[in-house]
């Protein structure tokens, strides 16, 4: 998709250097891909074609494994300050193609130990009857009812 959007980008400001091409694009990556592709970035074989180059490389690195995104998906990331479905779709996308094959009732409850310890308790006897879709929808009502605790309490003297 990267390179999609850079080549159309190319295409509207009428860029055509495979170097230019290439500049713009190493300034784009994130430093652990950087570190991925130094290889071709240090031995490009044709100067000519940097570009060419760097997109085959990226292109055949293989994409992140089942085991890599399992472990991201494990790892304890905090509702802050979303809404529980913004979660919910960002742990999707993490699992991408993986999704449906993926034990969903394991998923919702990966879905619902992210949740507030206040919403878990509200939500414990219905969290097994719903799908994640259904929990996030019910979790994003129930979160509207509940006063910011963020917010510090008021002593009367």
């Amino acid at each position: 998709m990267l390179f999609s959007i850079l080549e159309c980008n190319f295409k509207a400001s009428r860029i055509t250097g495979d170097l230019v091409n290439f500049t713009h694009a190493l300034s784009l990556l994130k430093p652990e891909i950087l570190t991925e592709v130094s290889y071709v970035i240090a031995s490009i074989s044709d100067p000519t074609t940097p570009y060419t180059n760097l997109k085959t490389a990226l292109l055949k690195r293989p994409q992140s494994s089942v085991s890599t995104r399992l472990l991201e998906l494990l790892s304890k990331e905090e509702l802050g300050s979303e809404k529980p479905s913004d979660l919910l779709r960002r742990m999707k996308q993490l699992l991408g193609d993986k999704y449906q094959p993926f034990d969903i009732g394991l998923f919702s409850h990966i879905f619902y130990q992210r949740l507030p310890p206040a919403v878990q308790h509200s939500l414990f006897s219905v969290k097994a009857k719903l799908s994640p879709d259904e929990l996030a929808n019910l979790t994003d009502g129930f979160m509207t009812t509940i006063p910011d605790s963020s917010v510090a309490a008021i002593t009367l003297k």
